[in-house]
């Protein structure tokens, strides 16, 4: 009797810690580099035909050749992100992305925003800091998740790779 009592306060307890966990807000910068959570990227998965990037991605590649898709994405004035898409086949291999900021206090904001997304859908990375990774264990593959800051450049790497 003891044991079923015990039970059931543990699995009270893992519930309201679930539903009470609280919500993290994102800053408007943070959802124009992660504009989706499906795929492993922005909408988009490995293997994902290249003519459906340019669709999820809606605006027109600054190149479109046999290596693959790159874009220019203005976040806020003067901060940019460069996003690459290395194709294999007509289909993603790599994503490669690189997130120019203007100053440092927006590029850490930003570098522990992504921190932290990564964490929760991941778990705690390997690395050191500013240089750190996931490796992302699904049915069919293995991929890495590389974040980097190069905090005098300002610059976030943000790659993602089978």
């Amino acid at each position: 009797m003891q044991i079923h009592i015990k039970i059931i306060f543990a699995i009270l307890f893992i519930s309201l810690w679930v539903c009470c966990k609280p919500k993290v807000e994102y800053s408007d910068c943070f959802k124009k580099v992660i504009t989706s959570e499906q795929g492993v990227f922005r909408g988009v998965d490995f293997d994902t035909p290249i003519n459906n990037v340019k669709k999820i991605e809606s605006i027109k590649p600054e190149l479109d050749d046999v290596l693959g898709l790159k874009y220019q994405i203005t976040l806020n004035e003067g901060e940019i992100l460069y996003l690459e898409y290395d194709k294999q086949e007509d289909k993603v291999k790599n994503i490669r992305s690189k997130i120019v900021m203007k100053n440092t206090q927006n590029t850490e904001k930003l570098y522990n925003e992504l921190t932290q997304y990564y964490t929760q859908k991941h778990g705690k990375p390997k690395g050191k800091p500013k240089e750190q990774y996931w490796e992302v264990n699904v049915s069919k593959y293995i991929y890495y998740i590389d974040l980097t800051w190069i905090e005098k450049e300002n610059t976030i790497y943000l790659d993602i790779r089978k």
